[in-house]
């Protein structure tokens, strides 16, 4: 579907739009993750020739243009095909990211949070009220949240599965990590 919707803006991309937002369903341990604010988790990733950008953060860089957006209706897949495993050690190795950038943000060519902004700027909104809490009681509030109060239990175990590790595991890690951080001076 994605793609014969990308195949009919050949004919028809209107030249006041400079790129498009798609919607990512997340699919983990075989299983499309629909709720739990998971989907549609929107991506800008079509965008005219020498118009999109990309963040210089080191953690959770978005593509931006400058000018007119719209929406594309059918979702983008992404397959986590992989172990928990290897899961686990690409979240790890992203907190590392994360918390760099927590103890030394990245000045310029960064989105900022405005909560009547687009997708990406609504969700940088967000996450900046959840950076507000405090350590480690906020990944218990954002897995109570996502699962339960946005009906992530509807996911089934995979989705149990997909939230504890996401918004408990990998958000306890990073607060953990920036702990350790401020306790002590760590090495990179």
């Amino acid at each position: 579907m994605l793609v014969k919707e990308l195949n009919s803006l050949k004919l028809v991309f209107p030249d006041y739009i400079y790129g498009y937002y798609i919607p990512r369903l997340v699919h983990f341990l075989g299983r499309p993750i629909r709720h739990g604010g998971m989907f549609p988790i929107w991506h800008m990733r079509l965008f005219r020739h020498g118009h999109g950008r990309c963040e210089s953060r080191q953690y959770d860089q978005h593509f931006y243009v400058k000018g007119a957006t719209s929406r594309l209706a059918n979702p983008m897949i992404d397959d986590h095909c992989m172990s928990l495993s290897e899961w686990v050690c690409r979240h790890n190795r992203w907190a590392e990211a994360e918390v760099q950038e927590l103890i030394e943000p990245t000045k310029n060519g960064v989105i900022a949070g405005r909560t009547q902004g687009n997708p990406v700027e609504k969700k940088r909104a967000l996450r900046s009220f959840y950076y507000r809490m405090p350590l480690f009681i906020r990944p218990l509030f954002l897995f109570l949240y996502r699962y339960i109060f946005r009906m992530g239990f509807l996911d089934g175990r995979e989705g149990l599965i997909f939230f504890v590790l996401q918004t408990f595991w990998f958000r306890f890690l990073v607060d953990a990590k920036l702990f350790e951080r401020r306790l002590v001076k760590v090495p990179k």
